[in-house]
């Protein structure tokens, strides 16, 4: 009897620790418009859409299953742009290392006079830092932006993504 408990917990435990069982999932798409032209992208805080500008703190946070992550999206100048979107984020450390990457294409929506995209989860392999400098390079339909922020100083990292 004890076996079978025992193999009922481990299974359950399974199922629901399971692998991106909690981490948001980004919205992506499967047919992305390369051809369409965008005339202007952005990047930053979603709902609302706020961009980040050189030299802003940004918050990470970490995810239902503790990786540290960068929530950010994309905005896009005009409600012309396409509705699937093929987009690479890159987040490098002031040495140039990798700290995090995406790159999936993914859904815009119209939002007033431009599209916007709903949070990506940029996942880092470790918790950067407080007040340690990150640049951020997006490249989507032939723009690209590029970014340097901080994490957010006296930031524990202990927000969770909802």
């Amino acid at each position: 009897m004890q076996r079978v408990l025992t193999l009922v917990f481990l299974i359950s435990s399974l199922v629901y620790c399971g692998p991106g069982s909690n981490d948001p999932e980004p919205d992506d798409c499967k047919f992305p418009n390369k051809n369409a032209e965008i005339r202007g992208l952005e990047i930053g805080e979603t709902d609302p859409f706020t961009p980040f500008e050189n030299e802003d703190e940004v918050r990470v946070v970490n995810g239902g299953q503790g990786s540290p992550m960068l929530q950010m999206g994309l905005r896009i100048k005009g409600t012309d742009g396409p509705g699937c979107l093929e987009q690479h984020t890159v987040i490098k450390n002031a040495d140039g290392k990798t700290l995090g990457e995406l790159e999936v294409p993914i859904k815009t929506y119209e939002n007033g006079n431009f599209r916007v995209t709903e949070s990506m989860p940029i996942i880092f392999a470790r918790m950067p830092e407080p007040g340690s400098d990150l640049n951020i390079t997006t490249t989507a339909n032939g723009k690209t932006v590029v970014r340097h922020v901080y994490r957010m100083s006296g930031d524990s990292g202990y927000y969770y993504y909802r």
